[in-house]
C-alpha cells in the first residue's frame, strides 16, 4: 500500500516531535538576552513532553529572576504567540491537548478545519465530543488514555465525528504529557484520511470482486463440456488446461513451453503427425492467426482416434500487444455418431410408418368390402384399428424388436376374451414386429368371426388357441 494512502504512525510521531522541537526553540528564543548559555543547554536537553508542557507560570518566574516583570511578560507573550503560530500552521493535523481527566485544554487550527468546532467551543469539553457513540459506549477514549500512560502511546484508526454530525476516517495517536516525570495530560493528534480510506475500501471491494470473478471463471473453465487451453505469449507456456481437454487427448500437457504441443497427439487424415506450426494455438501465438471450427483428429496413447474441431484466437492487451491465446476443442466424434444414429432411427421410423400405413389401407379396404352399410363399415374399421393400436403398444414396449407371442394373443383377443370360453396355451415364443402386427389382425378377424358366426355365438361354444415350435427341414416353424 502506498504511503499516501495510509500514513504510518512514525509519520505522525515525526510531525509531533518536530512541532515540539519548534516549540522548545521558540521558548528559548523568547528568553531575555544575556541569559546563561548553560541554562539554554539544560533546556535543550529536556524531554519534549516537558518542554511542551512548561507552564507560563514557571516561565514567568524564571524570566522575572533574569530581567524583571516587564521583560518577563513580553517574553512569555512572544513565546506563546510563536508556539500558537507553530501549532496553527500544522493544518493537516488536528492537535489537541487534554488534561488528565480528558478535558480539552487546547485546539489548534488543524482541529478546527478537520472537525468544524472552534477552540472557544471546545475548551473545557471532554474528548468524547469527537468520538462516535459506539466508541464512547465501548470506552475507547479512556482506553486510549490508559494505553498512552502504560505504553507511551495509544494508536487508532477509526471514524471520528465532525460538528455537523458526519463521520470521517482518521489516523490517530495519543501520547502522555509529562512534567517532572509526572503525567499532567495528553496530546491527541488526528489526520483526516477519509479519501484514502475510501480508496482502500474501494480497492478491497474491487479485489474481492476480482477474486470472485477469477474463481467463477476457473470453475466454468474446469467444468466446461469442451476442451479448453490457455497459453501465454510468446513462450506458449501453459496457463490453464481443463479436465475435458485432458480427457479428449488422453494426455496431460499442462506443463512446459511451446514444444509441449508436439505431445498432444494431433494427426492429419493420412496419419502424419502435426508439426509445431500446424497447431492452431501455436499459429495464434506466433502469427496472430485465428482458427474457427477446423477439423482436428487426435490419436490417443491407446491408439484410438477421435474426431474433434478446434478454434483458437489470439489474446491482446489494451495496447494491441499479444498476451496469449485460447483454444477450444469440441468432440465431434460423438456428434457424428449421434447423427448417424438419428439417420438410422429416421429410416426405421419411415419403414415402420410405411408398414403401418399399408396395414391401415388393407384394414379400410377389407372393412368396406365386407360391410353392407356405412355404420357396419365404421364399426369394423374402428375395431380393427383398436387391435392394431394394441399390437403397436406391445411393440413400443419392446422397442419394436420382438414381442412375447402370449402377450400378442392376449392383446388381439382383449375385446372378446372370456377366460371361461377361450383357452390359451403354448410354448414360450417370440415374434418379430411385422409378424406381431399381422398376427394381431389375423387373430382379431378370427375372434370377430367366432363371436358373430362361430363357437362364441352360442352359449356353450368354446375356443382353444395353442401353438408349438417344430423343426421342419432344419428350420424352426411355429
Amino acid at each position: 500500500m502506498s504511503k499516501n494512502l495510509k500514513p504510518s504512525y512514525e509519520e505522525l510521531e515525526a510531525e509531533l516531535a518536530q512541532a515540539k522541537e519548534r516549540l522548545r526553540l521558540a521558548e528559548l528564543l523568547t528568553q531575555p538576552l544575556g541569559a546563561a548559555s548553560d541554562a539554554r543547554a539544560d533546556r535543550l536537553e529536556e524531554r519534549p513532553q516537558q518542554a511542551y508542557q512548561r507552564s507560563d507560570q514557571q516561565q514567568s518566574s524564571q524570566l522575572a529572576e533574569r530581567g524583571g516583570a516587564h521583560q518577563s511578560a513580553a517574553g512569555v507573550a512572544q513565546g506563546e504567540a510563536l508556539r500558537r503560530a507553530i501549532l496553527d500552521s500544522s493544518t493537516e493535523y488536528a492537535i489537541i491537548s487534554l488534561d488528565r481527566d480528558g478535558m480539552i485544554t487546547s485546539w489548534n487550527e488543524g482541529a478546527v478545519q478537520t472537525m468544524g468546532w472552534t477552540e472557544d467551543e471546545m475548551l473545557g469539553k471532554p474528548a468524547h465530543v469527537f468520538f462516535t457513540p459506539e466508541q464512547i459506549n465501548a470506552g475507547i477514549p479512556e482506553q486510549e488514555m490508559r494505553e498512552a500512560i502504560e505504553t507511551g502511546r495509544g494508536e487508532d484508526e477509526r471514524y471520528h465525528l465532525r460538528k455537523d454530525g458526519s463521520r470521517f476516517w482518521a489516523n490517530g495517536l495519543m501520547m502522555p504529557l509529562e512534567a517532572d516525570n509526572l503525567n499532567i495530560g495528553f496530546v491527541k493528534i488526528l489526520r483526516d484520511r477519509s479519501i484514502q480510506h475510501r480508496a482502500q475500501e474501494e480497492l478491497k471491494k474491487v479485489a474481492g470482486e476480482l477474486a470472485f470473478d477469477r474463481a467463477t471463471l476457473r470453475a466454468v473453465f474446469e467444468n466446461a463440456p469442451v476442451g479448453l487451453s490457455l497459453a501465454a505469449a510468446p513462450t506458449g507456456e501453459s496457463i490453464l488446461v481443463n479436465e475435458q481437454m485432458r480427457r479428449l487427448t488422453g494426455r496431460d500437457f499442462s506443463a512446459g513451453s511451446m514444444e509441449r504441443y508436439l505431445g498432444a497427439g494431433a494427426i492429419h487424415e493420412d496419419g502424419t503427425p502435426y508439426t509445431l506450426d500446424d497447431y492452431p494455438q501455436v499459429q495464434a501465438i506466433r502469427h496472430g492467426i485465428g482458427t474457427h471450427a477446423a477439423p482436428f483428429l487426435i490419436e490417443r496413447p491407446d491408439g484410438t482416434r477421435i474426431k474433434t474441431e478446434v478454434s483458437s484466437v489470439p489474446l491482446r492487451d489494451a495496447n494491441g500487444s499479444m498476451t496469449g491465446a485460447v483454444s477450444v476443442v469440441v468432440d465431434v466424434h460423438e456428434r457424428e455418431q449421434a447423427l448417424e444414429q438419428q439417420e438410422i432411427l429416421t429410416g426405421e421410423l419411415a419403414h415402420r410408418m410405411k408398414n403401418t400405413m399399408a396395414m391401415v389401407q388393407a384394414i379400410v379396404h377389407q372393412s368396406l368390402r365386407s360391410a353392407n352399410t356405412l355404420e357396419e363399415a365404421r364399426e369394423s374399421v374402428t375395431e380393427r384399428f383398436e387391435a392394431l393400436a394394441r399390437a403397436q403398444d406391445l411393440l413400443t414396449a419392446s422397442n419394436w424388436q420382438v414381442s412375447n407371442l402370449d402377450a400378442v394373443v392376449q392383446a388381439a383377443l382383449a375385446p372378446v376374451n372370456d377366460s371361461e370360453r377361450i383357452a390359451i396355451s403354448g410354448e414360450p415364443s417370440e415374434v418379430g414386429a411385422r409378424a406381431a402386427l399381422s398376427f394381431t389382425l389375423v387373430l382379431h378377424e378370427l375372434a370377430t368371426n367366432a363371436v358373430k358366426y362361430g363357437a362364441l355365438s352360442v352359449p356353450d361354444g368354446r375356443v382353444m388357441i395353442d401353438w408349438r415350435r417344430q423343426d421342419c427341414a432344419g428350420a424352426e416353424r411355429l
